[in-house]
């Protein structure tokens, strides 16, 4: 390529020679700026990402790291807009992670280069477009735009992608490329980490209020057994996971009675747990008002029906004990029939169901039974926790089962039977993960 001329009066082989010299020291000069160029340009770029990772380094919110990548990308790669989406599942998000510069008229993040950036995350590729339809990003259509799409991804995954956007007229180049694509490499490491990070704190968050939320779950389940004189009681509470929807109570009347409630909410976890608390408190203020378990549990469930907005329920065995007789009188709202053990005879006899379950209709009455324990006999309460154990084959522990713990330990001491239940459980599931709450309570008369 010609960059000047040579003219005098000296022989034309002396001009040619001059000429020749020049022109050598011309080319010499134009791969020292050529050099001199690329050394600055690779300066800039190792200079963008020490700063890129230095910065990162100093930003753990996931949202934070994409804007200041985009920032930090702008100072090297001139852009009228930039945006970091992120995935969701295989496409991009409704929202995006982060935007920078000229924003407004932004399309939806799913129509935003819709084609460019599924191609980028799919195939992992930077890739350029420049002369695009404008409402291709923008809402309006006027004139056209230069495109650049770098992936973010991992060894494991994609995560997005990151979209520079300036006027067609400045179209970018391969070394915008290059560069935007060696930030997303960059980038995109950190933002996994921060994403992982957070997960981490928020899954200790939960753990914490989980933990906690058992502590005063816990509380409102009778620690200790009462001292009850000719009468021994025992019991066991395991939540299946953190929290738990079965309770028992155990409430003295002011007439000398002792009123015995278990209950179980269907579902398990935080939402159970939740509704056990509202139930438990809601029988207890019945109790105070009611003048027999049928009564009690009538206006409980109104209550419930009422008020509650879940769409749970609470199954419920109610009895009131006199102490001094042993006449047990009580309803059982589409509860686990109770065994009533009876030493003397062998027979375990079913407390069956005598109404529906709490917190379905409001208008639902009660039928109260009655039955008398003798000295001797055991009434084992229970919660289908128990019956519906599964081992690692998945079959259920069964009412069969239950029945003979009952009948071979039924006549020794109420926590002797407890005791007994808890190992035949456990030496039948074998360490399997429980499926359900499970909560046992035995009385027994002396």
């Amino acid at each position: 390529e010609p960059i000047g001329w040579v003219a005098g009066r000296a022989r034309p082989e002396h001009l040619a020679a001059v000429a020749r010299l020049l022109s050598y020291a011309a080319g010499q000069e134009a791969e020292k700026r050529s050099l001199a160029m690329e050394v600055l340009e690779r300066y800039r770029e190792l200079n963008l990402l020490y700063t890129l990772s230095e910065k990162l380094a100093a930003t753990p919110q996931p949202a934070a790291m994409a804007t200041l990548a985009l920032q930090e990308a702008a100072r090297l790669i001139p852009a009228q807009a930039g945006v970091i989406l992120s995935l969701c599942g295989d496409a991009p998000c409704p929202e995006l992670m982060a935007a920078v510069g000229s924003t407004e008229g932004l399309r939806a993040a799913p129509d935003l280069a819709a084609d460019l950036v599924h191609r980028v995350v799919a195939t992992g590729q930077a890739e350029v477009e420049n002369d695009v339809p404008r409402d291709a990003v923008f809402d309006r259509s006027e004139g056209g735009l230069s495109l650049l799409c770098a992936p973010l991804k991992t060894e494991q995954r994609a995560l997005g992608a990151l979209l520079l956007v300036r006027d067609s007229s400045a179209p970018f180049s391969a070394g915008d490329l290059k560069l935007l694509n060696t930030v997303g490499m960059q980038v995109a490491p950190a933002l996994e980490v921060a994403r992982l990070y957070q997960v981490a704190v928020e899954k200790a968050r939960m753990e914490r209020e989980l933990q906690m939320a058992r502590q005063v779950q816990a509380s409102l389940i009778p620690t200790r057994m009462p001292h009850v004189p000719g009468w021994e009681l025992a019991s066991d509470w395991r939540p299946a996971l953190e929290v738990a929807g079965d309770f028992y109570d155990l409430v003295a009347s002011e007439d000398g009675q002792l009123n015995l409630v278990i209950a179980d909410v269907s579902g398990k976890g935080m939402p159970a747990s939740l509704f056990m608390v509202f139930a438990r408190s809601v029988l207890r203020a019945s109790m105070e008002h009611s003048i027999t378990p049928a009564e009690g549990l009538a206006r409980a469930n109104r209550l419930i029906v009422q008020e509650a907005r879940a769409a749970l329920f609470v199954t419920m065995f109610y009895a009131r004990l006199n102490l001094q007789t042993g006449d047990l009188t009580y309803v059982n709202a589409g509860h686990n029939p109770p065994l009533l053990h009876r030493p003397a005879t062998g027979e375990s006899v079913p407390l069956t169901r005598t109404g529906m379950a709490l917190g379905i209709l409001d208008d639902t009455s009660y039928e109260q039974q009655s039955a008398r324990l003798q000295p001797g006999d055991t009434l084992l309460f229970y919660t289908d926790g128990l019956t519906e154990a599964f081992d690692g084959n998945r079959e259920q522990f069964g009412m069969e089962r239950l029945r003979e713990v009952v009948e071979k330990h039924g006549g020794g001491s109420a926590a002797d039977l407890v005791s007994a239940l808890e190992a035949a459980v456990d030496d039948f599931t074998r360490g399997a993960p429980a499926s359900d709450d499970m909560t046992l309570l035995a009385l027994k008369r002396l």
